[in-house]
């Protein structure tokens, strides 16, 4: 008898998740473009956006506090590949051994954008790093900007030097932008600093956030020497899992800048400014995607960013009546109360705003020019 009422408990609690996942997704379902809009006119202490329509600034709405950038800080790199390439102090075209790249893969790290670009170049495996081959420089550039892989992203830190790169930050007058480091390798931090520091997880994990910035880059850099030294290294480490807290720690603590410094160097990069003349068609061969041809879009390129608290996106497009703009969106949300949704529906946002003038016009008069006051920088949470 108390079996069958095992059973029938266990069956009802299994219904019941069931029609709460069906709720939730049906919920999600009914999101469109205007929840998203909603979502950043009520949450400006998380939310950045700025628009440029041919040069005028038309959405300046919290553009001035810095936020995390995921991976958007990967244009800054594609901009030193551009220039480098154009100095001729790497080739294109060189070919890349894919067993050289993929010292930098870590399993189950990355959402799956290294396999899928693997598999993009035909050469999909079952866990993504035990492909063979070549592929030239330039499509691993591609892989980083297109499909967000981050093994592709430390393998171009060491090809192009950490250092190159975080010139060229100030060379691209991103005066408010932090120095770029490792940020895959960091990933490490927390199983390295139980592994080899004997710290308990809650130790760990404080200590990640009690690390002066300085701290924190150099061991994320030691990471990165020893994953390009120690061919062991991702998979010693990456027994240990990295729970969510900690993923939150690391999330935190990506390097930062501004909405409004991402918009105005996409507008300068695309009116021909800021890159020299040569490395402007390679950047230009990195960023963009063919519209589909029915659109009203003639030319994009843009570049997302995500994480479990983080969703951000910058863009820059030419429509073919001629008008160019760009569109430069950060969300930090750490309660991720509203995240999950969010990154099922910002397309749609964004097709949207790019698509449909009535809409433009109603996300310009709901963000505008900001009326809260958008100079003071987010608090650090660490």
């Amino acid at each position: 008898m108390l079996v069958y009422i095992a059973i029938g408990i266990v069956s009802f609690v299994l219904l019941a998740a069931g029609l709460l996942v069906w709720m939730a997704k049906r919920q999600i379902d009914r999101k469109t473009e205007q929840d998203v809009l909603e979502f950043l006119a009520q949450q400006p202490d998380c939310s950045s956006v700025v628009a440029i329509e041919n040069g005028q600034v038309v959405i300046d709405y919290q553009s001035n506090v810095k936020r995390p950038l995921a991976s958007v800080l990967k244009i800054v790199i594609a901009a030193e590949f551009a220039e480098q390439a154009a100095q001729g102090t790497i080739q294109p075209d060189e070919m890349i051994s894919l067993a050289d790249l993929n010292r930098f893969y870590i399993p189950n790290s990355d959402g799956n954008a290294h396999s899928s670009w693997l598999g993009h170049l035909g050469q999909e495996t079952t866990d993504g790093a035990e492909s063979s081959g070549f592929v030239p420089l330039i499509e691993v550039t591609r892989g980083m900007i297109q499909f967000s892989s981050n093994a592709n992203t430390e393998f171009l830190m060491e090809k192009l030097g950490l250092d190159n790169i975080n010139r060229r930050i100030t060379a691209l007058g991103l005066s408010e932008h932090d120095p770029i480091y490792p940020v895959s390798s960091a990933m490490l931090m927390y199983a390295h600093l139980i592994k080899n520091d004997c710290l308990s997880s809650r130790q760990a994990e404080q200590a990640m956030k009690n690390f002066s910035d300085e701290q924190y880059v150099a061991i994320a850099n030691q990471l990165f020497d020893m994953i390009r030294q120690l061919p062991d290294t991702i998979s010693d480490l990456n027994r240990i899992n990295l729970p969510l807290s900690a993923q939150a720690v690391w999330s935190d603590r990506l390097p930062r800048s501004t909405a409004k410094e991402y918009a105005q160097l996409l507008q300068s990069i695309q009116n021909g400014e800021r890159l020299s003349p040569i490395a402007l068609p390679i950047f230009y061969d990195i960023m963009e995607r063919k519209p589909n041809p029915e659109s009203p879009i003639e030319r994009i390129g843009f570049k997302g960013g995500s994480t479990l608290d983080i969703l951000n996106e910058a863009l820059y497009y030419r429509d073919k009546a001629g008008n160019e703009g760009q569109l430069v969106i950060f969300i930090h949300e750490r309660k991720r109360m509203e995240l999950f949704w969010l990154k099922n529906k910002l397309d749609l946002f964004l097709r949207a705003y790019l698509t449909n003038p009535e809409f433009r016009n109603s996300a310009v008069t709901a963000l505008g020019k900001s009326t809260r006051e958008n100079t003071a920088v987010e608090p650090q949470a660490i």
